[in-house]
């Protein structure tokens, strides 16, 4: 009876910190910004988590040994061939994110934490977000002090533009996205024939809280992420025609949303993109071209010809070395900032362990999810690409859970 005990206690603790740590990582309230924007939650529990690996020690070798592969190379590549770059409080906050993802792991080893928690998490995760949003709404309507009003609010051009429960719109837009797009798999496995149109009569409370943030935020990146929780409906390996019916069910909102601002300016950012002209781009969309701009900069310092290519420049070389087009605001290399910093070798490495991580062959989308939430950031210490990393890998290890042949 007392290793009953014991067990349950286990299992709760191990479901309380999954959750815990899904929260922490899904959300940047305000209130809780440091220097640099930095979410003070999430680096509170990140220092504090690591205790969790005396009590769960059963490891993912596969993950926990490429996580080591690329502490040592981020350590010892910038200090053994650019030492007056090294920093070491750079090195240790990636650590809090590569230690904080080995023991979510770990504790989602368990087996406590299953399908139906995980669908809980996420649907409270999505009607937060909302009621937040609607609440600053209400904010801006009344003229009252905008609660946990985030960074860059334009309250004149773009007073609309609200963040909700992360730093900045754009990022509220990316991570109510993704969440979404991680429930309806969620579902897709715990209810039968979760078709698109049984999911707005079983879930139509959660659609309402997904989509009044997409269509309200004024965030064209809204709009964008929206075509990713469609992709969720398609399943190539149970339904071929499923990706027809979402392609149709799509028609009539594209002419719907198509008359929107938000979408007008995605379009223009579009247009814009394909022309490689970093002044276009940065006049269409500045926020936006802050992704786009650091990365075509880049590939103008990359290579493969030198050591430095292979081995990188140095910690925060991309900041000198990347000459910012005339009127972008950052100076990073983009998508492109591990290679010129700590070099190809890590950089290919990174790539290939988080798109480990995150493709599903089960899901149509999971490519795209990479190339948006991780290669376009290009950076280890950003709580949106470790955020899109936890949730993909707990969906694929749940759906293995539940089918191992999967």
């Amino acid at each position: 009876m007392a290793g009953l005990r014991n067990e349950q206690a286990w299992n709760t603790l191990a479901i309380f910190m999954v959750s815990l740590m899904l929260v922490f990582v899904s959300i940047s309230p305000a209130f809780a910004l440091g220097e640099g924007s930095r979410n003070l939650l999430l680096i509170g529990l990140m220092a504090g988590c690591p205790v969790l690996l005396l009590f769960f020690p059963t490891a993912n070798w596969r993950v926990e040994l490429a996580v080591l592969l690329l502490m040592l190379l981020q350590f010892f590549l910038p200090a053994i061939r650019h030492p007056d770059t090294m920093r070491i409080s750079t090195f240790l906050f990636s650590c809090l994110f590569y230690v904080f993802f080995v023991v979510y792991t770990r504790v989602l080893g368990s087996g406590a934490f299953t399908l139906d928690h995980f669908a809980n998490v996420l649907k409270g995760l999505l009607y937060a977000y909302f009621v937040v949003l609607v609440i600053q709404q209400i904010c801006v309507l009344g003229h009252f002090p905008i609660f946990n009003l985030g960074i860059g609010y334009d309250g004149i051009h773009d007073r609309w533009k609200l963040n909700s429960l992360m730093s900045e719109s754009s990022h509220a837009a990316r991570v109510t996205s993704l969440l979404m797009y991680v429930y309806v798999s969620v579902q897709r496995m715990r209810v039968p024939d979760y078709s698109l149109r049984n999911s707005f009569i079983l879930d139509g409370s959660v659609w309402l809280a997904f989509l009044w943030p997409a269509l309200t935020m004024m965030s064209a990146t809204a709009f964008l992420f929206m075509a990713l929780v469609f992709l969720s409906f398609v399943d190539f390996q149970r339904d071929r025609l499923s990706l027809l019916a979402v392609l149709v069910a799509a028609i009539p909102v594209f002419f719907v949303v198509r008359q929107l601002p938000q979408f007008r300016r995605m379009e223009r950012f579009a247009r814009a993109v394909m022309t490689l002209d970093v002044q276009a781009i940065d006049q269409a969309d500045n926020s936006a071209a802050q992704r786009v701009v650091p990365s075509l900069n880049a590939l103008e310092v990359i290579g493969f010809s030198s050591g430095d290519d292979w081995l990188g420049h140095g910690m925060d070389a991309d900041s000198e070395l990347v000459t910012a087009a005339r009127g972008a605001i950052v100076v990073t290399g983009g998508a492109f900032s591990l290679w010129i910093n700590y070099g190809l070798l890590l950089q290919l490495i990174f790539w290939f362990f988080t798109f480990f991580i995150i493709h599903n062959r089960m899901h149509l989308g999971t490519w795209i999810i990479w190339l948006l939430y991780v290669f376009m950031y290009g950076v280890i210490n950003s709580q949106i690409v470790w955020f899109a990393m936890i949730l993909m890998y707990t969906l694929k290890h749940l759906q293995h859970h539940e089918d191992p042949a999967l």
